[in-house]
């Protein structure tokens, strides 16, 4: 019975298909890390909105919910580094990461990212004067990196077909973000085209859904038995997507009427 069950536990860890149970298992203390973060958050994104002179009143709730539901979102992206890190200090390297894992730390670590330059930033962006070019720095490392952050599962992760290709696909898109947001700004006299940048972000979207769809149908196809924590990633990825594709349609909207 112990042979069986210690190979049960080196197969599991090989196999991705085998259901894992290295991973505790959903609880309140998820659900509290969670409360948390997305307070952490909230509390950020007023302190942010007040330097802009953008202070949303109490009489506005659909803006105020709209910030809680963003503030969740992004909450629930966090927890992505926490687990790699809880990951990381227990050593827990035995059985190799899920790809919705994988998604869950590059959704956690582009947050992270987004508040750490944009604490920086944004005093900064306050200047008329240098607006432009604190806005192209920003944008342009903000991509850069996010570049980087995919890139890493892109190479680590042991999940070929669909998932590598949405690793990748998702590397070369936030490069390409990153040219194209410096191109407009250096070719456009007056800066930035909403239009232009709306277009972009849709298409940018809607491929990375397209790919994150192929990914999940595959998995479906084969069978194959993931751990919670990966179809929470693969979850929080499409919030993400769908909530920035609403905020780049309703731009675009609003451009166009």
């Amino acid at each position: 019975m112990l042979m069986d069950s210690q190979h049960s536990d080196s197969t599991s860890a090989l196999d991705p298909r085998l259901p894992p149970d290295r991973e505790p298992p959903l609880s309140i203390s998820h659900i509290l890390v969670w409360t948390a973060l997305s307070g952490a958050l909230m509390c950020w994104m007023n302190w942010e909105a007040k330097l802009e002179g953008q202070a949303l009143p109490t009489s506005a709730p659909l803006q105020l919910g709209t910030r809680a539901f963003w503030a969740m979102s992004g909450g629930a992206s966090l927890g992505g580094v926490l687990l790699l890190l809880r990951r990381r200090m227990r050593r827990s390297v035995s059985r190799p990461m899920a790809p919705g894992e994988w998604l869950w730390f590059t959704q956690g670590a582009c947050m992270l990212l987004s508040v750490a330059a944009g604490s920086v930033f944004i005093p900064l962006f306050m200047n008329p004067r240098s607006a432009t070019y604190v806005l192209a720095a920003y944008y342009g490392m903000t991509y850069l990196s996010a570049t980087l952050i995919f890139l890493l599962p892109a190479v680590r992760c042991n999940h070929g077909g669909p998932w590598k290709f949405l690793f990748w696909t998702a590397s070369v898109l936030e490069a390409l973000s990153a040219v194209l947001f410096a191109w407009m700004i250096i070719a456009t006299p007056t800066g930035l085209s909403p239009r232009s940048w709306s277009v972009a972000n849709l298409a940018r979207q809607t491929i990375l859904a397209a790919a994150l769809i192929w990914a999940l149908a595959s998995d479906r196809r084969q069978g194959a038995k993931r751990p919670w924590t990966h179809w929470v990633g693969a979850m929080i990825m499409a919030v993400n997507l769908a909530m920035q594709f609403s905020s780049s349609a309703w731009t675009l909207y609003n451009i166009s009427a």
